[in-house]
């Protein structure tokens, strides 16, 4: 069984990188470690309807041009943060975390059909709907 533990945090890079604004749980007062609630990525147009896919790392590449890109926090209320990360905490399933912004584009019912099943169940959701295009 391959081994899922993620090899980069990339929500961090996300952050790091200006693409996404990371909401980390620490805004939720009374929680600790133990909770072990999640932060997660909001991007500025796509609110919760993206995904990070992977990084790439330039290890022998330097530049002194290179501007520091700072992420946007489309979310300034503190009372929509905690609702954000309880949302993405506990009710991911309904997937209402994702609409904390107005946004300019969702996943398709496609996509959403397909991110809903679970991990096993996908090739024959794909393999389903290549038969349907013969």
């Amino acid at each position: 069984m391959p081994n899922r533990r993620p090899k980069v945090l990339v929500q961090t890079a996300a952050h790091v990188s200006g693409a996404a604004f990371y909401y980390k749980p620490d805004v939720i007062e009374g929680i600790s470690a133990s909770d072990r609630l999640l932060g997660v990525c909001i991007h500025p147009r796509f609110g919760g309807w993206f995904a990070i896919r992977g990084i790439v790392v330039f290890t022998s590449l330097t530049t002194d041009s290179l501007e520091r890109r700072q992420p946007k926090d489309v979310i300034q209320a503190l009372e929509l943060k905690k609702k954000l990360l309880y949302k993405f905490n506990i009710d991911w399933k309904d997937w209402s975390y994702r609409d904390i912004i107005p946004v300019v584009k969702k996943y398709s019912d496609l996509q959403i059909k397909y991110f809903s099943l679970k991990p096993c169940d996908r090739k024959e959701y794909l393999n389903y709907l290549v038969n349907l295009q013969n």
